[in-house]
């Protein structure tokens, strides 16, 4: 995996009101996009960790039936997943 992180400004090199709003500009932009990935990272992480959870506590009830189930439904729209990138 590859992570970009953003350009930063030196705000020595900021001389004018104009170029200042404009960075501020471009900040906020990228602020708020940075805020809505970590939003639904956030929202898959809970959900991977609750789906773990119930995974584990089937496991510990012997409920074999209940985790095939479950895992042939992760297996299935992992395959729709591949097919549509295709």
């Amino acid at each position: 995996m590859i992570i970009q992180f953003p350009t930063l400004t030196n705000p020595d090199a900021i001389s004018t009101e104009s170029e200042l709003r404009q960075e501020l500009t471009r900040v906020n932009q990228l602020l708020f996009q940075n805020y809505g990935q970590l939003a639904t990272l956030t929202g898959l992480c809970k959900d991977l960790s609750d789906h773990l959870e119930a995974l584990t506590r089937m496991h510990m009830a012997g409920h074999t039936e209940q985790i095939s189930t479950m895992l042939d439904a992760f297996a299935d729209r992992r395959r729709t997943f591949e097919s549509a990138k295709h």
